[in-house]
């Protein structure tokens, strides 16, 4: 199974167990506590920040559902209890280093970002194709890696939220293990980066150092 698919996975099976009853302040905590140590048995930033905006999202659509219907929003207990998960849970992202800032990404712009990790992912494909046979010498070895790679860029797209600053520094990581696996040359990233429009040379800037 991959990355992705296992931590979409965990954090479905957190939300389900989690989220079944109400959250008010008696289990927020309880909540919060076991959501840390999900997130403890989690190594790499991307999947932490992946499992947190999945619980996150979902913690938020639970408030949402229930305000309209909320008699008492200012002392309700399970306005409280959503308060308190989100609060920690944003901790959290702090200490790996990911903050929601107001650099968000437009439309237009999450579309160019799109085109540019899908001429990443075309890149490593056409790497692949003109060493199929070595990969098959390998026994599948790289292949794994490289697939791997793939699924992170490709989860990238679902990341948008952690703004643009925040974006390019996830997308460094994933370029930098093109660059060290010998998948992509570094002026090859800079010019498949620098071609995504001028809004995208905050990125570009970021790679540079």
């Amino acid at each position: 199974m991959s990355n992705m698919n296992y931590i979409e996975n965990k954090a479905n099976e957190f939300i389900r167990f989690h989220f079944i009853s109400k959250m008010d302040t008696t289990r927020s905590g309880i909540i919060v506590e076991k959501a840390k140590d999900v997130i403890y048995d989690i190594d790499e930033g991307i999947d932490k920040a992946q499992f947190l905006y999945k619980v996150l999202e979902a913690n938020n659509a639970e408030l949402n559902q229930h305000l309209p219907n909320c008699k008492n929003p200012d002392k309700c207990s399970i306005n409280a209890g959503h308060e308190e998960f989100r609060y920690k849970m944003n901790q959290e992202l702090n200490r790996i280093g990911i903050r929601t800032d107001e650099n968000v990404f437009n439309l237009d712009e999450k579309f160019n970002c799109d085109i540019m990790i899908n001429d990443l992912i075309s890149h490593i494909n056409d790497f692949k194709e003109n060493l199929k046979q070595e990969l098959q010498d390998l026994k599948d070895g790289n292949q794994i890696i490289y697939d791997d790679i793939i699924e992170e860029l490709q989860e990238l797209k679902n990341l948008y939220i952690v703004g643009k600053k925040n974006w390019w520094k996830l997308c460094s990581v994933e370029l930098t293990k093109m660059v060290v696996s010998g998948l992509i040359d570094e002026t090859v990233v800079k010019n498949i980066v620098g071609f995504s429009q001028v809004y995208l040379k905050n990125g570009l800037k970021f790679l540079n150092g």
